[in-house]
This record gives C-alpha cells, structure tokens and sequence, in this order.
C-alpha cells in the first residue's frame, strides 16, 4: 500500500516545526530510506514519518520532552505487542497520547509527558490521512489542557523550519545572557 510519489512530495511540504500556544512546539518530519521488501509490511507507507508535540522551553531539533504524537518510527512498546501476537498486526504506524499521570513542571505548569506507543488499528491510507490523525493527536491534547486548539490557517501560520527555528533560539539565547 505504499503512497503515491506525488502525495508524499505534497505531505514534504508540512515538513516543519510549529508554534503552538502557551509556548508549546510541534515539529513534523519526512525521512526517505530504502526499505528492504522484508521491512515493507512494517512500513507500508514506504517512508518514515514523525509529528512530537513538545512542552514549552523545549528544543524541536532535540526532540525535547513529548507530550503527544504519531509516527512509524521503530517503536520497543509496538515491537513487543507484534511479538506477542505473530498472527496480528504489523504495520509501526503509532500514536503516543499524554500521561497525566506522568507530568513535568515548566515554569510553574504542569505539563503531561507521553504515553508509550500504542498502535493504530490500520497505518493511514493516505498522506491526508495521516495529517488528520497529527491534528486529531494535538485536538485531544489542548482540549486536555484546556488550551484552545488552533486553526489549520494559525498552525500554518506559525510553521517555521528547524533551521529558522535554531537560529532564534540561539539569537534569543545570546540576548538573554547579557
């Protein structure tokens, strides 16, 4: 099931970091491999990709502290569930939800740090696909906080890329100090 070459290019096109409200930060990345034919039942899309919604104050390059996202990255808590059930699933497609149990305080805020994978029932079938599971993952965690969730056109709006991202935080960095 591997997606259309003009539908990933599209998808490229979201490739990015996002400024979210009350500091937070989203960063979404396309990574091309060649996948062997033995791995393309784990990665039926025929790329890897990765949207981590981050707490605030934290560096997208580095992946920082995660509250929420989806990926199909190579996940141990996925891994594991494949083993133990042979015959299931094997697609990595995942989403990571928030752990309130699990929190971190930035500036006097809590914060909930992610949950481990848990496999979606079906890879998306198509770029567009994915892109509403990102939003459907950032939706439910800003209405958990009680934070209003932005608009397609403000999410856009705010999208930078990790380049332009570092060179402010090194800017601001560099402000800060004197």
């Amino acid at each position: 099931m591997s997606w259309k070459l003009k539908e990933i290019e599209a998808l490229r096109s979201l490739v990015g970091v996002y400024r979210l409200p009350r500091g937070c930060w989203a960063v979404f990345n396309v990574k091309d491999r060649a996948i062997p034919e033995e791995e393309k039942i784990f990665l039926p899309e025929g790329i890897e990709y990765s949207w981590a919604i981050l707490m605030p104050g934290e560096f997208p390059k580095l992946r920082g502290d995660r509250m929420a996202g989806v990926d199909n990255a190579d996940d141990a808590a996925v891994r594991i569930e494949s083993q133990k059930n042979p015959l299931g699933l094997k697609h990595r497609a995942h989403k990571h939800q928030p752990d309130w149990k699990r929190t971190k305080a930035v500036a006097g805020q809590e914060w909930p740090l992610s949950k481990k994978g848990k496999r979606l029932d079906v890879p998306p079938a198509s770029p567009g696909d994915l892109w509403i599971e990102c939003m459907r993952s950032l939706e439910e965690l800003f209405e958990g906080l009680g934070i209003r969730v932005p608009s397609s056109e403000k999410l856009l709006e705010g999208k930078t890329t990790e380049e332009t991202f570092l060179l402010l935080q090194k800017s601001l960095k560099v402000r800060t100090k004197k």
